[in-house]
Parts: structure tokens; C-alpha cells; sequence
């Protein structure tokens, strides 16, 4: 059995001796380089078993050296210890960065060192050629820097096209500005004659199929990259439809030009295969190794940008489906409000609802229950959007029943107070229910923790409130909800109003509030009622001058007027 050989590279002569001394128990011949440039020498005339590298030497560093034998298909799997007194986190991860198979820090009353040589050594080395065929090739100081030289041009190279790739990643562009962006880079460092890419959509059984060609291709040419790419998922079963589409370029359907030179690197986003990248040419022998490694590192950054694009535009199109739903709700829902007044020969009517969101989870309605008497409903669901909105519909369907079998405000709200409680989603509604009554001048009602509402007096100029109120809806199971009644004469107005006309918000998240609602009711109570709504909503607006709020705003004003 051939004895392993372990080569020592430390421009210190002490270290030197110590690391030979504690290699004496174990079966290995030890040899020793003081630079780097003496290190990479021998591992190419002696191919040592195992390399003790330091960092801080002369001529050549051991990140460089590390770097260059990685790079060598003949020095490549000599295993390498990086043995240093660089003890920093960031000297660790560029050690093991350009290659070295272990980084341990300089401590000889550590047993660690030895142990991890004694483990590497047991190891079998992969050979490039077997030992016995073996030739020890001597390389001078001149080719170890033109080898040197020459991977930092390569490396430079690809730095050059990795960053130009990534490049793309920053910009934002639809699919297929992101694929055309691609091979117009690959066309200025590549030649080809065709390009083409496959890629399976996210979520979907579909696979696209894209063509670039820099100028023209047969239409042999096109269909023999189809094929190629094709088989890549000939064994994905979920794959049910193909489609194909052209970025650039024409189809010569005259000539007869077949695929001769191809080159293809599979795309991997996200741990998984989404599709297949392929250059092709009517050329024989078209593509060089240098040009297919440069391809290779190519298609591996061109897979990230071209996934995070693929999902972009996948998610684009989502986006707009889901606004395109949101805005028939908020059509929908708009129409669930009521249209006419049906009682305008005794009460005017002004009302309004802006939702934060398309869909909102505020609500109001009112119904005839007689010639005489109007029910008004007023509510703001718990949260917002879609789930508020569907609460909201709910209500006003399990309302719309209930006046079926009562008119009584009470009986209506405790039922529909068991109808919240026992939604599995667990939101809550405050709620105001009342009944205008024309001949008798008065509204009773019942309040679910809503706001209380606003009377003004026409008769004495007053502001007062619609006061008491039990918990809002969905709280309690059996709470009771008694009724109250108001006067409620000519020319009085009641104001019904969600928080989030006194919670609206400016820039300085200071809130509308109470007080400049009810000097605004006070100041224009004597209008009619559009202008009045129309006060509050501009008076909000300059407050609040374009800060988003994150609450609905909804009010209704109703003015009983003499018969």
C-alpha cells in the first residue's frame, strides 16, 4: 500500500517542525513549501495526499493558492486544511469560500488537528489517471502566474456576466421583457442562431416554450429546440398543455437549415426545475467548452431572474383578477345599500358609505314597514374588507327576515346577536336599529354599541344624543337589548355616522373627532341635507389632506318634514 504524503505550506520553520513532529505517529511521509508559490509547485510534482496550508505566507497567500489548485482538474481533489492563526468569522468563511475542505485555527495542545488529519488520510483521494500511470509534472514560477493570471481573467469574466444577470434582477419587467432581456445578453457574449427557453407556470400545467432568434432561423430549427426542450418533461405528468411564443426574430420557412450545435442548461428556482434554456446552431461544432461553461454559469443566474420574473408576473396577474373581483363587490355591495327613499313625502333622506378597501364591512339600510313608519339600520363590522363584507350581507339578509316575523327592535336585535355569536369567525358588530314613526313623531330604538347618533332640534337649535346602548353584537349569547324612544319632531334632524368619520386621521394622526362634527352640524344644520353631507365629507377631507385611512366612513341624515 502506498504511503500518503502530507505537504506542509508555512513560511515558519518552527511551525514547520511542530506539525512534523505530531505527524510522526501516523503513517504518512511529510514534505514542506515556505511560500505559496513553492506549495503549488510540489503539488504538482509530488500530488500530496493532504495540504496543511497557511494563510499569511509570502509570494502567494493561501487564499490564492487554494483558489488555484480548486480551479486545476489535476490538483482539484487534494483535500486542504487551512491551518491559520486568523481566528476572525469573516477569515472562516473566505477560507472555506475559495475551496478549502476544513479551516482550524492554530492550537497544537488541540487533539482536533490530528484527529481531522488522521480521518482525511484514512480516505481514499480520487485519482485523475491511476498512481501507477501517474506523471509527476514539474511547472515553473513563469506558468504558475500565467495560470494564475489567466483564472483571474476567467473569474472576471464571469463576475462580469453574473452581474450583468443580476442587474436584471433589479429591474422590474414583465415576463417577457425579463426573457428578451436575457438573450440579448447571452447574444453579446455568445453567438448563436436561436435561442429558446422553456418554463412551466407556477401553479399550472402549462408549459410555455420562447424563442429569441438574434436574426433568422428555419422552421426545422425551431421545432428540433422544441423537441429538445420538450424531453426534459417528457417524465412530468402534471405537464398538459404546450404553448410557443416568439420574442424576436424571423422564421425562414424557405430554408432547410437544421440544428447542428446546441448547448442547454435546466433552470432551477427555488430548489425545483421550472423549465430549460437552450442555444442552438446550424453550425457543426459551434459551441467551444470555454462556451458552454460560460453558458452553464449563464443559465444558472439567468434561472433566479427568470423565476423571480416568472412569479412577478404571475403574481401581476392575480393581482389584477383579485382587483377586478373586488371592484364587481364593491359594484355588488353598492348595490345592496338602498336607492330610494320610500317615505319622501314625509322624511328626506341623505346617505353615503366610502369603504377603506373596495369591499367594506360598514352598513346601513332602511325599510318601510307602513305607510307611517321607516325602519333605519346602521353597522360596522369588526375589520375590514371581504370578511366585513360578507358579514355585512348577512345582516342584512337575516334582517330583511326577522321584519318577516316582527317589528319589534328588541326581538330583531337579540336575534340577530345570536346570528353573530355563532359565526364561526367570531367577529363583533355594533349596531343601531330604529323605527321612525310619522304619525306618533318619535324613533325607537336599540343600540348595539354603535355610536349613539346626533338629534338636532330645528325648533330649539340643540345637539343632543341618542344615549344608551348595550354590547355590540356577537359578544354576549343571550344579552338583552331594550328599546328607547325619542321625540322626533318637523324639521329635526337625526345624524347617523360610523367611527370612522370621527376616527378619520391627518398626517399628524390627530383625529377628526367629536367636537368638529358637532360644530359642523350646528353651523349648517339649517341647509338641506346634500349640503350638509357634503360639508362633513370636504371639512374630513382637507383634515385628513390625502392621508390613507384605514376605517369606512358612512353617515345617513334623516329630516322629518311637516305634512
Amino acid at each position: 500500500m502506498r504511503q500518503k504524503t502530507v505537504l506542509i505550506a508555512d513560511d515558519s520553520p518552527t511551525v514547520v517542525k511542530m506539525l512534523s513532529y505530531m505527524l510522526s505517529s501516523l503513517p504518512c511521509d511529510v514534505i514542506s513549501a515556505s511560500d505559496g508559490v513553492e506549495a503549488i509547485k510540489l503539488c504538482y510534482s509530488a500530488h500530496p495526499d493532504l495540504i496543511l496550508l497557511d494563510i499569511l505566507m509570502p509570494r502567494m497567500n493561501g487564499y490564492q493558492v487554494c483558489r488555484l489548485l480548486k480551479d486545476d482538474e489535476q490538483t482539484k481533489q487534494i483535500p486542504i486544511i487551512m491551518l491559520t492563526a486568523k481566528d476572525q468569522q469573516s477569515d472562516r468563511f473566505w477560507g472555506l469560500a475559495t475551496g478549502a475542505d476544513e479551516y482550524i485555527v492554530k492550537d497544537f495542545e488541540d487533539d482536533h488537528l490530528i484527529e481531522t488529519i488522521g480521518r482525511i488520510l484514512q480516505q481514499d483521494l480520487p485519482q485523475t489517471a491511476p498512481t501507477a500511470e501517474r506523471k509527476l509534472k514539474e511547472i515553473s514560477t513563469v506558468d504558475l502566474l500565467s495560470h494564475a493570471n489567466n483564472l483571474l481573467d476567467q473569474q472576471l469574466y464571469q463576475s462580469t456576466i453574473t452581474n450583468r444577470i443580476n442587474q436584471l434582477a433589479r429591474s422590474i419587467q414583465n415576463f417577457e421583457e425579463t426573457l428578451t432581456s436575457v438573450f440579448e445578453l447571452l447574444s453579446r457574449i455568445l453567438t448563436f442562431q436561436l435561442g429558446a427557453i422553456s418554463v412551466l407556470r407556477s401553479q399550472s400545467t402549462r408549459l410555455r416554450i420562447y424563442f429569441y432568434l438574434p436574426d433568422r432561423a428555419s422552421h426545422q430549427m425551431i421545432e428540433q429546440a422544441k423537441l429538445l426542450l420538450l424531453s426534459e418533461f417528457s417524465r412530468t405528468p402534471a405537464v398538459q398543455n404546450v404553448e410557443t411564443f416568439f420574442l424576436h426574430g424571423t422564421v425562414d420557412t424557405d430554408s432547410d437549415w437544421e440544428l447542428k450545435s446546441h448547448c442547454e442548461s435546466v433552470l432551477i428556482g427555488r430548489n425545483k426545475k421550472i423549465g430549460s434554456i437552450l442555444l442552438g446552431d446550424s453550425r457543426k461544432g459551434r459551441f467551444s467548452d470555454n462556451d458552454r461553461e460560460t453558458f452553464r454559469i449563464a443559465g444558472t443566474e439567468a434561472a433566479v431572474v427568470i423565476d423571480n420574473a416568472r412569479l412577478y408576473d404571475d403574481n401581476a396577474r392575480i393581482h389584477a383578477e383579485l382587483e377586478r373581483e373586488l371592484r364587481r363587490a364593491h359594484d355588488i355591495q353598492k348595490l345592496m345599500l338602498p336607492q330610494d327613499n320610500p317615505l319622501e313625502k314625509y322624511l328626506s333622506i341623505e346617505a353615503t358609505s366610502i369603504p377603506a378597501k373596495e369591499v367594506g364591512g360598514d352598513y346601513y339600510d332602511y325599510y318601510p314597514l307602513n305607510d307611517h313608519q321607516l325602519l333605519l339600520a346602521i353597522g360596522d363590522v369588526t375589520g375590514k374588507g371581504v370578511p366585513a363584507a360578507l358579514m355585512m350581507a348577512t345582516i342584512k339578509t337575516a334582517l330583511q327576515i326577522r321584519l318577516e316575523l316582527t317589528s319589534d327592535v328588541s326581538e330583531i336585535m337579540m336575534s340577530l346577536n345570536k346570528l353573530v355569536c355563532h359565526q364561526a369567525t367570531r367577529q363583533y358588530m355594533t349596531f343601531f336599529l330604529g323605527i321612525i314613526d310619522i304619525n306618533a313623531n318619535t324613533i325607537t330604538y336599540c343600540n348595539a354599541g354603535h355610536n349613539f347618533p346626533y338629534l338636532i332640534s330645528g325648533q330649539y337649535d340643540t345637539l343632543t344624543y341618542l344615549e344608551y346602548s348595550s354590547l355590540p353584537l356577537g359578544f354576549v349569547p343571550h344579552d338583552a337589548y331594550l328599546a328607547r324612544v325619542q321625540h322626533f319632531e318637523n324639521d329635526d334632524i337625526l345624524f347617523f355616522y360610523t367611527d370612522g368619520i370621527i376616527e378619520a386621521l391627518n398626517a399628524e394622526r390627530e383625529l377628526f373627532g367629536y367636537p368638529r362634527l358637532e360644530k359642523l352640524l350646528l353651523s349648517h344644520y339649517r341647509n338641506d341635507l346634500i349640503t350638509i353631507q357634503l360639508k362633513i365629507l370636504e371639512t374630513i377631507a382637507a383634515f385628513c389632506h390625502e392621508t390613507p385611512q384605514d376605517d369606512d366612513m358612512t353617515m345617513v341624515l334623516i329630516q322629518k318634514t311637516p305634512r
